[in-house]
């Protein structure tokens, strides 16, 4: 993984030609304040792959994100810190609602805070109803899905567990078990 994550500066994307062809080809994505962060989908799949903790320091809780104190339309976050045991930093974010419509929750690994390396939901994306699926980084985007069934859909707390198992993740710390 030699260019794994390389900044392409403004100069880049006057270069026309090049631009277009990384574009194009997988290998760019957009980030904040404008710079560019190169990762192809082989890169990606070596992140997913390879084995990886959360500090055991860290505390996981679920902090919630709307003012309201309506019981029924929560909603809740949390985001991690991740690392490869050769120190690239990753970040795992979580979201959780309960509503009228039901519940529903996500999780996400995420490289930069920016490339989605993968992602896992139950919101129906390309597919007609609501399913268990994950989304995998091709190079430009995540929109590649797959139908997956390693995902509790009743219970945030253990689909967080089957997540970070499912990613390679490890963690002994400690969890706010909720919900």
């Amino acid at each position: 993984m030699s260019n794994i994550g390389e900044i392409c500066d403004g100069k880049l994307e006057n270069q026309a030609g090049i631009y277009y062809y990384l574009q194009n080809f997988g290998i760019v994505t957009k980030s904040k304040g404008g710079a560019h962060i190169v990762l192809s989908r082989e890169e990606a799949e070596k992140l997913y792959a390879a084995n990886k903790y959360i500090p055991d320091d860290i505390y996981i809780e679920w902090i919630k994100t709307n003012p309201c104190n309506n019981s029924k339309n929560e909603r809740y976050k949390l985001e991690v810190p991740v690392f490869t045991e050769d120190g690239i930093e990753l970040s795992l974010r979580g979201n959780y609602s309960k509503s009228r419509r039901g519940l529903n929750y996500s999780f996400c690994l995420l490289y930069k805070n920016t490339i989605k390396i993968r992602r896992w939901d139950t919101s129906p994306n390309e597919f007609k109803i609501k399913t268990s699926h994950k989304h995998r980084w091709d190079g430009i985007s995540d929109h590649e899905t797959y139908l997956v069934n390693d995902i509790c859909l009743n219970n945030v707390n253990e689909a967080f567990v089957d997540f970070l198992k499912e990613c390679n993740i490890d963690f002994n710390g400690h969890y706010q078990i909720v919900f």
